[in-house]
């Protein structure tokens, strides 16, 4: 009788600890998925912050999107950039282009109204800008072998949820990511591509990175990857 009582003590125990722990991490959870991020002057919520939101933006906005890379392909020079940030409020300032070039450069009216909508109705207000190859000399039509990856901000460790879209297939590695997310080793980031769609001549990424130094990768972020699947 005794060792009856002790076990559902023990279970009790642990349904109290995991009913704690489920709290804890829902209100956890709900931070990561509504960050207020202060730009501008401007507080701004964070939302696009799973696999399944980056998959449902992509096919939501499929047309828009390719439009958009067409578009940014068609900047004198793009390859030559960094990244290109879109301020919350825009168009009250201006979109800027960090780079080798100066960052001053021309928009088309078509681009500037893709801007607000990518920056004010889908939340994305940085886009990444990779070479493909390996010199310009290579590059077909001046910038046709140029990436873009399209994330809601820009985070300072290179950790981010995002979209991408090549000129070319890649070759995707299959590795256990969950092992990889908690290797404890410091400054080791990690990325991810998972291939979504083929369209008009553009390959479409799921694209996650993360640094996974144990002070900019915290438990929580961890365990939120874990559940929520961004790591497969």
């Amino acid at each position: 009788m005794k060792k009856v009582y002790i076990v559902n003590i023990v279970w009790v125990s642990l349904i109290i600890v995991f009913v704690i722990f489920y709290k804890i991490m829902s209100a956890e959870f709900a931070k990561i998925e509504n960050e207020v991020v202060d730009k501008y002057d401007e507080k701004v919520i964070v939302t696009y912050t799973t696999k399944n939101d980056i998959e449902k933006l992509y096919i939501n906005n499929q047309k828009f999107l390719s439009e958009l890379v067409h578009e940014l392909n068609e900047i004198e020079d793009i390859y030559k950039y960094t990244q290109i940030s879109i301020p919350f409020n825009y168009p009250e300032k201006d979109v800027m282009f960090y780079g080798n070039k100066d960052n001053k450069v021309e928009v088309s009216e078509s681009l500037k109204e893709k801007f607000i909508l990518l920056s004010r109705g889908l939340k994305i207000n940085q886009i990444f800008i990779r070479i493909i190859s390996a010199g310009e000399e290579h590059l077909s039509n001046g910038n046709l072998n140029c990436t873009f990856i399209f994330s809601q901000w820009d985070c300072m460790n290179n950790s981010y949820i995002g979209l991408m879209a090549s000129p070319i297939n890649l070759e995707l590695k299959e590795d256990s990511f969950i092992d990889v997310a908690f290797d404890f080793e410091r400054h080791k980031t990690v990325v991810r591509n998972l291939k979504l769609d083929t369209y008009e001549g553009i390959y479409w990424y799921y694209r996650l990175s993360r640094d996974t130094d144990s002070r900019l990768y915290p438990f929580r972020n961890r365990v939120y990857d874990i559940v929520k699947g961004n790591l497969n």
